[in-house]
């Protein structure tokens, strides 16, 4: 059989073919790991008591009746020593004073209200916030629309906004889990409250002060629906305690990243750095320790 010589372009189409066929394979099989050139986004959880203060030996469980102005400054300044991108705030001051913060701190703010008064130890009850230095979207009261009547869940505070940065996403939860108060073993309720928040489609982050433990039926089940506990993934040494500061012996207080969001942790350390002297009185600015998580950005193939 004959066989017709190629042409020296119909060569070249073939050649040019062959090429764009391992581009375009190559393309799809490109590292889409993080740039570790790239800079990350720092996210606080902090349970931050009010801005009342935490007695620096004995007593409390605060210092001063009312919130005080020093406190929320020295947050403020926190806040910008950290260079916090994000802030989930728990046991907030009542708006007037977190806008303030947000204000010193150049940040954003979306306020969630205490569902209930916590007696006269706790007059505001223990409402919460998210701060950000960038733009907040989609801000939603999450627990006044679920609760009625005498429903024990989230007499504290719920909450979400999304933060945009750098072009990307970033849906967050701010939620206060009910503790056992009196003695009395609240875990039926965390669990509902868990249960609640869990069904809310789309989140990236929850942070929360869960008043719950590593092991426990909480922490259980979020890790067997595919959540990760942003210390473990961080990989930090240390146990991560963060309550109390006097004697710190628990973990309760975290950032949880969803199954399937495109974020990372690069690292989470807890932020010690709270001893304060306000009025001639020397304290804690609360009585947890935040933890600070550095996200990353890193959307799978």
């Amino acid at each position: 059989m004959m066989h017709r010589p190629q042409s020296a372009s119909g060569f070249l189409r073939r050649r040019i073919l062959r090429t764009l066929i391992v581009l375009i394979a190559l393309a799809g099989c490109t590292d889409r790991s993080p740039d570790p050139g790239a800079k990350p986004i720092r996210v606080l959880t902090f349970n931050v008591l009010g801005c009342r203060g935490f007695p620096l030996t004995t007593g409390g469980p605060v210092v001063f009746p009312e919130v005080s102005p020093a406190l929320c400054a020295a947050l403020a300044d926190r806040l910008t020593l950290w260079q916090v991108d994000v802030a989930l705030i728990q046991e907030a001051p009542p708006e007037p004073f977190m806008r303030d913060i947000a204000r010193l701190a150049g940040m954003q703010v979306a306020f969630f209200s205490a569902q209930i008064q916590a007696g006269p130890d706790y007059p505001f009850g223990f409402p919460g916030a998210i701060l950000a230095r960038q733009p907040l979207s989609r801000i939603q009261e999450r627990a006044s629309a679920v609760r009625s009547g005498n429903d024990p869940r989230f007499q504290r505070h719920w909450g979400s906004a999304t933060v945009t940065i750098t072009g990307h996403e970033l849906s967050t939860t701010c939620t206060h889990l009910c503790a056992d108060w009196g003695g009395v073993n609240r875990e039926a309720t965390r669990l509902a409250e868990l249960d609640a928040v869990l069904a809310v489609p789309g989140m990236d982050v929850i942070g929360a002060d869960c008043n719950a433990k590593p092991e426990s039926a909480l922490w259980r089940r979020l890790r067997a629906a595919g959540w990760r506990d942003g210390w473990i993934e961080s990989g930090s040494n240390g146990a991560g305690f963060t309550s109390d500061c006097r004697h710190p012996h628990q973990r309760i207080d975290y950032l949880w990243l969803a199954p399937q969001t495109p974020w990372r942790v690069r690292s989470a350390h807890v932020q010690t750095d709270l001893r304060l002297t306000v009025d001639g009185v020397d304290l804690w600015l609360s009585d947890h320790f935040p933890v600070l998580t550095e996200l990353e950005y890193a959307p799978t193939p």
